[in-house]
């Protein structure tokens, strides 16, 4: 999938989500934006281990306001990487257009 040969997401070659996730994980390895969120979410998700059990398992628990503050860190951190992840995807499809018009000019 490199830009000289664009996948026609049309007919069939590969679906967008793939694409985008393939999109991500690239990008994952180079942007620093990218790193630094997923960074942030890490760190608070695993700065308490009630908090970990809260997020992956849905378990039910009480939150001290320590652990709240913490719970909000997180929430906002991966909203961040959510950010992060629709920038990436936007610019990929706005290459993937250049690319594109450069075609039919």
């Amino acid at each position: 999938m490199n830009s000289k040969n664009p996948v026609n997401l049309f007919n069939g070659d590969l679906d967008l989500e793939s694409y985008l996730s393939e999109t991500v994980i690239k990008a994952g390895r180079k942007d620093e934006g990218y790193k630094a969120a997923k960074q942030r979410v890490s760190e608070a998700k695993n700065r308490i281990p009630k908090l970990r059990k809260i997020l992956d398992v849905e378990e039910a628990s009480e939150l001290s306001l320590d652990e709240c503050k913490v719970l909000i860190e997180y929430l906002l951190a991966d909203n961040r990487l959510a950010q992060e992840e629709c920038r990436i995807c936007y610019l990929r499809g706005f290459v993937d257009g250049i690319e594109t018009k450069k075609m039919f000019e």
